[in-house]
């Protein structure tokens, strides 16, 4: 008992320890108001019509059922949140998860304003091992993220270097980091993703799937880059992962990080 009372102090502590804005706001969202995202260069942070729940996944960089307990509002009430850090680099980024300078503030924040206690624990648990299907990895997979420039049609748009497209049913990406694309087939799915491929570098691609058959459907705002959609008559996600890009997803169990909220209240005043 006395080595969980430590630990849930010791992460409460990790918390309050990060960097945080230099000003920030947070109000209850309006009944009906579109979900909004929009992280800009300078240090702008401005999410719209989410729960507290989705924003403490989207800033501890974890998949919804990695993240345990908090009464119900925590998951049902929307909040609209509009912070400033002045002068921080923020690297390109993709949903689900915020950029690194981004989320260590909010995850201040959040602790600051929601008064938010949480502590980690490691459960065994439902998951998918992805490694390279019987007839090999389809993915040509380079040391350096440069790609020589190239223009594509207006109804195969081609990312930038280090950027994606998702959208119902399809990714595009160019240059990506392997770890990046985990994260992304992650979107579709009801339980974490193990990288069994053994693959190291950058990779570009192009996956299409009949998008009812992911186990989990898309639950975030499209890409910064935009959205891609699949056309139809598109084979199953694990289908298509294994002609596509020749990889497959296996049901396993291994233990994860759970994050579990032990106690919020929501904010008074900004």
């Amino acid at each position: 008992m006395r080595a969980l009372i430590l630990s849930a102090i010791l992460a409460s502590t990790l918390i309050a320890q990060q960097p945080s804005f230099d000003v920030a706001s947070i109000k209850p969202t309006a009944p009906g108001t579109k979900q909004r995202i929009l992280i800009e260069p300078g240090g702008r942070f401005f999410a719209q019509g989410f729960s507290l729940k989705f924003l403490i996944a989207a800033a501890w960089h974890l998949a919804s059922y990695q993240l345990s307990g908090g009464e119900n509002w925590t998951a049902s009430q929307p909040w609209t949140v509009e912070a400033v850090a002045e002068g921080i680099a923020v690297t390109p980024w993709m949903p689900p998860f915020f950029p690194e300078a981004i989320a260590a503030r909010v995850r201040s924040l959040l602790s600051d304003r929601f008064a938010l206690q949480a502590h980690h624990e490691t459960r065994e648990m439902a998951v998918y091992r992805l490694s390279i299907g019987k007839n090999g990895s389809r993915l040509e997979v380079t040391p350096s993220a440069e790609r020589p420039q190239t223009v594509g049609r207006p109804e195969d748009p081609v990312p930038a270097p280090g950027r994606a497209m998702a959208g119902p049913g399809a990714v595009l990406a160019t240059a990506i980091p392997v770890q990046q694309l985990v994260i992304l087939l992650g979107r579709w799915m009801d339980r974490s993703i193990i990288d069994k491929t053994g693959l190291n570098g950058f990779v570009d691609v192009k996956l299409r799937f009949a998008p009812e058959s992911a186990p989990h459907p898309l639950q975030v705002p499209p890409s910064p880059d935009g959205a891609v959609s699949s056309p139809g008559d598109d084979p199953s996600i694990f289908t298509a992962l294994e002609e596509q890009l020749g990889l497959k997803l296996e049901p396993a169990r291994e233990s994860i990080d759970v994050l579990v909220i032990d106690s919020a209240r929501r904010p008074v005043g900004n």
